[in-house]
């Protein structure tokens, strides 16, 4: 995939944008989009996912945000599905973002019967997207309400990758990643919800570490640093039971 900073740089800028002019995108601009979609980066090679783009009589949901389209993602149930479904899915975000196109992550929206498969593979969660009839950029870094940079990691010398990650959205705004480790082995690390919440949130705060991830991995290709992604039991094994292992990170 070209024009990687061009996704970084909307990084900086995105916001969930809720309302939207009623008017359909050109077929034209859909076909650009499905075209983006057929070249973005997979976080597991290995895991089967599609997209599907419809419109909004497509949609059974009580969300309140109602768009003129919502891209529905889909995957085969394995470990590291949700991560990396979230890895894609913001990767289109930011790609609509690019294009002036407001969108917005509906973790509660649900598709009609007939679109609760596709290929044999499950429903995940949708984006919901269109001509934006708010403001589709942020003005100010200070209307980003984020943990800071020493709540998300203790390690000094990846600061200037971090803040990219810092700046990820999540559900209800939990932003439950957390970075340790070392600069080069950097350990990925979920903060788990308590119980209650947990039944709504296990879910999706996975999809919102493939997120975070996602910004990872843009920042590190627009600072010329390259990093691996692998699954390490060793690290996993260090966990404290506050907080569950996602992955390990090689960056050089």
């Amino acid at each position: 995939m070209e024009n990687y900073n061009i996704l970084f740089d909307s990084i900086f800028k995105r916001k969930s944008v809720r309302k939207y002019k009623s008017s359909k995108l050109t077929q034209e601009m859909l076909e650009q989009i499905n075209d983006f979609i057929k070249q973005i980066i997979p976080l597991y090679e290995e895991i089967k996912v599609d997209f599907v783009i419809v419109s909004d009589n497509e949609l059974i949901s009580s969300h309140q945000n109602k768009a003129p389209h919502y891209i529905y993602a889909y995957s085969e149930e394995k470990h590291g599905s949700a991560e990396n479904i979230g890895f894609l899915m913001q990767q289109i975000s930011l790609f609509l973002t690019s294009n002036g196109l407001g969108s917005c992550w509906l973790g509660s929206g649900s598709p009609k019967k007939e679109y609760k498969t596709q290929s044999g593979l499950e429903y995940q969660v949708m984006l919901s997207f269109g001509l934006p009839d708010e403001d589709v950029f942020r003005d100010n870094m200070k209307l980003f309400k984020r943990k800071t940079l020493e709540q998300i990691t203790e390690i000094d010398n990846i600061v200037f990758l971090m803040e990219a990650v810092r700046l990820a959205p999540s559900a209800i705004n939990t932003q439950p990643w957390h970075f340790s480790g070392t600069a080069n082995n950097i350990i990925v690390s979920r903060k788990l919800p308590n119980p209650i919440s947990g039944l709504v949130l296990n879910k999706v705060n996975k999809f919102d570490m493939g997120i975070a991830l996602c910004h990872l991995w843009l920042s590190a290709l627009h600072f010329n640093k390259k990093i691996n992604f692998e699954y390490n039991l060793s690290d996993e094994k260090r966990m404290p039971k506050s907080s569950e292992y996602t992955m390990s990170i090689h960056c050089d």
